[in-house]
């Protein structure tokens, strides 16, 4: 798993797996799901992460590997980013 914050667009990317994008799900404003051609997901996109963010609704919707789990959890388990995360 990776952790991208870009500082100019206020967008963090959580790369999961380095499987092709087939398709973007949005899960809420502002945050969304890269899946791969079967649907497991391949990336997660937040803009302007530091507001309290859909990580329950991600968790919920798509299976993840307990570790990658648990590492999403362990940083933003409140659903916010505070950039000193990443």
């Amino acid at each position: 798993m990776r952790f991208d914050y870009d500082m100019d667009a206020d967008a963090l990317y959580v790369t999961i797996t380095r499987e092709p994008v087939a398709a973007t799900h949005p899960i809420e404003d502002l945050t969304s799901v890269d899946v791969d051609a079967e649907g497991s997901p391949v990336g997660i996109e937040v803009i302007a992460p530091v507001r309290a963010w859909a990580i329950d609704k991600v968790l919920t919707r798509y299976q993840i590997a307990d570790d990658d789990r648990d590492l999403l959890l362990a940083h933003y388990g409140s659903g916010r980013f505070s950039g000193a995360d990443c």
